[in-house]
């Protein structure tokens, strides 16, 4: 029995899993613009040295990346347990990240009472929440302007705007609340206040703490499992010009070939997808937004001695520093240090175009101002990703619904990634796992 042809646009995680999910149900081609698979999956090793240049831990709590890591046989690690806890850098100085805030919302007071990080008044304005008045209406909302008007200025400022850039990489006052948080949204239409919302969530047994883990080889072992599994024709340096329905299949055009389909997955990023399909689906495709980061990753055979995870900075050039040697076991030589410095607070940022020597001294400069280890490091790399994180801004849930309108109009047309319907690593798996059952459904 011949096998129907699908044609899978983009190497990534989300394409990678179709292909996986689709391997003896389909004839599977994957066409991937760069030199390499993974998309920003990629980990590096080198000198004793661990480097993920991009995420470097998945969330648990959401199953669908440990599950299917537990499929193919990879060896999951969590986080230090020994070294666990985040520091917020306020006016210059490291504060202790309260206990009970990770997941957006104060689930502890004690803690949060006894931090420097906040002013009286804004513990006050904290403990207030449950007397704020909600907002009227099912619509849409800035996610900073709920939080600002839930928890209060100064918490967003000092903890939880910090917390989502570090999520996002964008501004949270840009964002759509229902595209990134609506479970935020629904506990204050169903307890009137996100306190009294995360309580009852805990009475049912709803975990709210962020949980993390890694694959001891380094995720960059994901994207290479799923390669050697999947079953299909992988090219790669492969700029796809078009896709365009041709009678009962789908034609894809590359710069030397033409390729045809019964069904066609687009699992590029959504500004990728419209260069390349139809102009019902580009022109909303068009009104996506991405966001760009710059991340320096220094390596020390001796010290720094780190503590925590790192730190997140509401101010200044540095947007982040992630400690991944104490973060993450194993990452560094005994004895030694591994850092990774993030820039990158909007498109007309300075430090997204710096040279690699001016990026490296300057996250050199952070690190040893905030350890007061002088010595230079023994390993330095960049990493840039510009205009390749999405950004779920206000009216995101609007542009899906009309996405979904397009595509019921172009059977055999799927499109997946983080440009849709969740930027974390479980929820790309997710969507790709749906997309190839949606796939098999229409063949």
């Amino acid at each position: 029995m011949t096998l129907p042809h699908v044609v899978i646009v983009g190497g990534g995680i989300a394409g990678l899993t179709v292909a996986y999910r689709l391997r003896g149900k389909a004839r599977v081609t994957v066409l991937e613009k760069a030199r390499r698979t993974g998309g920003k999956l990629m980990t590096e090793r080198a000198d004793g040295f661990v480097i993920e240049h991009g995420p470097d831990v998945f969330l648990t709590r959401k199953p669908w990346a440990a599950e299917l890591c537990e499929e193919l046989g990879l060896a999951m690690q969590p986080t230090n347990p020994e070294s666990r806890g985040s520091f917020i850098r306020w006016k210059e100085k490291l504060h202790p990240l309260p206990e009970g805030f990770g997941g957006l919302v104060p689930t502890r007071w004690i803690p949060v009472l006894r931090s420097r990080l906040l002013s009286p008044r804004g513990k006050l304005r904290l403990l207030l929440e449950p007397l704020a008045p909600t907002r009227e209406g099912d619509g849409d909302e800035p996610l900073g302007q709920f939080v600002r008007r839930r928890l209060g200025n100064e918490a967003f400022e000092r903890i939880v705007g910090p917390l989502l850039s570090g999520i996002y990489g964008g501004d949270p006052d840009a964002l759509s609340l229902e595209a990134t948080f609506p479970q935020l949204r629904r506990m204050e239409q169903e307890t009137g206040s996100l306190v009294r919302g995360a309580r009852a969530r805990r009475r049912k047994g709803v975990k709210g703490a962020m949980v993390f883990a890694t694959l001891s080889e380094g995720l960059g072992a994901l994207p290479e499992s799923l390669l050697e599994r999947c079953e299909a024709d992988i090219r790669c340096s492969v700029q796809v010009q078009s896709v365009e329905k041709d009678l009962s299949a789908w034609s894809i055009e590359t710069a030397d070939s033409t390729l045809v389909a019964q069904a066609v997955v687009v699992a590029t990023p959504a500004r990728a997808a419209a260069d390349m399909l139809p102009e019902t689906v580009s022109r909303t495709l068009n009104e996506f937004t991405t966001g760009s980061t710059v991340t320096v990753t220094l390596g020390w055979r001796e010290g720094p001695e780190l503590e925590g995870y790192g730190f997140l900075a509401p101010e200044g050039d540095v947007r982040a520093c992630t400690w991944s040697s104490t973060k993450i076991l194993g990452r560094a030589p005994k004895g030694g240090g591994l850092a990774r410095v993030f820039f990158g607070r909007g498109p007309e940022d300075p430090w997204l175009s710096a040279s690699d020597g001016k990026l490296i001294e300057r996250a050199h400069a952070e690190v040893r101002r905030v350890t007061g280890h002088a010595a230079s490091p023994d390993l330095a790399r960049v990493t840039r990703w510009i205009d390749a994180q999405p950004l779920y801004t206000l009216g995101h849930p609007e542009r899906l619904d009309r996405i979904e309108g397009h595509l019921a109009d172009c059977p055999g047309l799927f499109l997946t990634g983080a440009s849709y319907r969740g930027v974390g690593i479980p929820d790309v798996i997710h969507h790709a796992n749906q997309t190839a059952r949606r796939v098999l459904a229409y063949l």
